[in-house]
């Protein structure tokens, strides 16, 4: 096979898989549509669905190395900077900066809750998670975690908070008490977290063992671990929980199947994927390549990559609006942009 073009691969029912090192620029500018796992490109006579996320609509110097990001209910954005123990607030739509926040020292990730109202920031170096109070862009608390987090994430429903460590382990947060109420290890590098749509339980990659552990959210005990192999960083469920996908710094788009764990299809597309989202209609993955400096669009359905938004740089954490029209990307070369 050609190196210079993407290998979309639909893998046997095991763990298993052909690594390919590909790059996929020359292949989109050809207007080669490759198909994965059944479906074809775009027949001639097919009408154009027209999509958000086609262009960079403004980008903003950050200072510090700007690495987390997350989007509220109400637009607000908070990206974190990993130099400057702070974060730096934005509104998404217009895109403008309005501030600076302090918190901890290293802020890897942020995560509002469901109604806007509070921000949790994973402070890594000062192993604690800040509680902002948004109204009054003011650090509320400080709440001790075992080790370093990494990432943290707000439950569906909003009843708990879950943060990720470097020793392998994922606490329970009450919102209420602010304090940790049970915790489980994962394994070492656990990193991004998930939040399956109908079941309730937890999903967590590990970037070292090349793993995802299936959490039971409730008794907090490890169900399945999926064995992948690579460094697994962002995740994204489909909307009906049947697949997982994967942000694979070896770079991998990875498709598992959630009833067996095993990968199902593989796009490789170089790059060093790391964050990762679902586009709101759910027919698109949007995921970013920190060594190739840009944001790459796949089809959902066909995993054929469709757009490439070059930022330069090095682009770390995604966040979507509620209305999924405008995505924020924490770019930890010193910026943050805004696509629409």
């Amino acid at each position: 096979m050609d190196p210079s073009q993407p290998a979309c691969h639909t893998a046997p029912r095991r763990p298993t898989i052909n690594r390919l090192a590909t790059r996929i620029t020359l292949w989109l500018l050809a207007g080669v549509a490759a198909a994965c796992g059944g479906g074809g490109g775009i027949e001639p006579d097919t009408p154009p669905v027209v999509l958000p996320l086609t262009r960079v609509v403004a980008t903003f110097p950050v200072a510090a190395r700007p690495f987390g990001v997350d989007v509220s209910s109400k637009g607000i954005t908070y990206i974190t900077q990993l130099d400057a123990a702070a974060v730096t607030t934005a509104d998404a739509s217009p895109p403008k900066l309005t501030g600076v926040l302090g918190v901890g020292s290293t802020p890897t990730a942020v995560a509002f809750n469901g109604t806007g109202t509070v921000a949790y920031v994973a402070n890594q170096a000062s192993g604690t998670i800040s509680v902002v109070n948004v109204a009054t862009g003011a650090q509320a608390a400080v709440i001790p975690v075992s080790g370093n987090p990494l990432n943290v994430a707000v439950s569906l429903d909003g009843s708990a908070v879950y943060a990720s460590t470097n020793d392998g382990r994922v606490s329970r947060i009450d919102p209420a008490t602010r304090t940790v109420t049970a915790s489980v290890l994962v394994g070492t590098g656990s990193s991004s977290i998930a939040f399956h749509p109908t079941s309730g339980l937890l999903y967590v990659s590990s970037y070292v063992r090349g793993s995802i552990s299936e959490v039971d959210a409730g008794a907090m005990r490890v169900l399945r671990t999926f064995n992948l192999g690579g460094a697994l960083q962002g995740l994204a469920f489909a909307k009906d929980g049947s697949e997982l996908y994967v942000a694979d710094e070896a770079g991998r788009l990875l498709a598992v199947r959630v009833a067996d764990g095993t990968i199902a299809r593989f796009v490789s597309v170089g790059g060093s994927p790391f964050g990762l989202v679902l586009t709101a209609d759910g027919s698109q993955l949007v995921l970013s390549r920190t060594t190739a400096g840009d944001v790459v669009v796949v089809d959902r359905a066909t995993f054929a990559p469709v757009r490439i938004l070059p930022l330069g740089g090095a682009p770390r954490r995604l966040a979507l609006t509620r209305d999924g029209r405008t995505l924020a990307v924490a770019n930890e070369s010193g910026s943050v942009s805004f696509i629409q």
